[in-house]
């Protein structure tokens, strides 16, 4: 079964895929994120990668994403790219991914692209306050990403946010079910899971 968990930036997207990791257990479940298939950006100088739109949907090698999820789907083992968001490149090494039962996706575009929903058998976006996941991403990008509080501010009004209401809120209405408030939600989190179990017979 394939699970795409969609939503805006700090959302709660990695919450709640941590919860049906956490539920299901490793042996059953497998994992990828939309967020290590960025392109690579090293032909690029640093600073011209600091300015690059990385919430516009180009930025993305969908391709490669699709490639490994149908892969996957098919019982065989992918190495996923690892990004760097301090360097926006990817690293050399790679991480493999096992296939297992429940596949699970998240990012920000997977239900603006067609190709992805039509794969994916369960479609969940995640409707949180516009400002807690500003503050979530503010805090994220700081201490994870070594940004600064101004770059993250500028970023947010000039990409993040434009990007997000023309390509991601307008996509959940492709979502078979939407969480409010992420994870306080504890009953969509109920059904989600009961709907696996029952779909996969666990």
């Amino acid at each position: 079964m394939i699970v795409a968990i969609s939503g805006c930036s700090g959302s709660g997207k990695t919450t709640v895929t941590n919860n049906l990791i956490h539920v299901f257990g490793k042996d059953k479940t497998c994992y990828l994120s939309q967020d290590s298939y960025y392109k690579d950006q090293t032909h690029f100088p640093f600073e011209e990668r600091e300015k690059i739109n990385f919430d516009h949907p180009g930025t993305i090698e969908f391709d490669l994403f699709i490639q490994h999820l149908k892969e996957l789907s098919n019982g065989r083992s992918v190495k996923k790219p690892i990004y760097n968001f301090n360097t926006h490149t990817r690293e050399v090494r790679y991480e493999t991914v096992v296939p297992r039962n429940i596949i699970i996706l998240d990012g920000l575009h997977l239900l603006w692209k067609q190709e992805i929903r039509s794969l994916t058998d369960l479609k969940i976006f995640i409707d949180t306050d516009i400002d807690i996941c500003f503050i979530r991403r503010l805090l994220r990008d700081m201490k994870e990403r070594g940004r600064s509080i101004n770059s993250v501010i500028k970023q947010y009004l000039t990409t993040v946010k434009p990007m997000q209401e023309k390509y991601i809120v307008p996509m959940k209405k492709y979502a078979d079910i939407i969480i409010k408030n992420n994870n306080s939600d504890q009953s969509s989190i109920k059904d989600i899971v009961e709907r696996i179990k029952r779909d996969c017979n666990l």
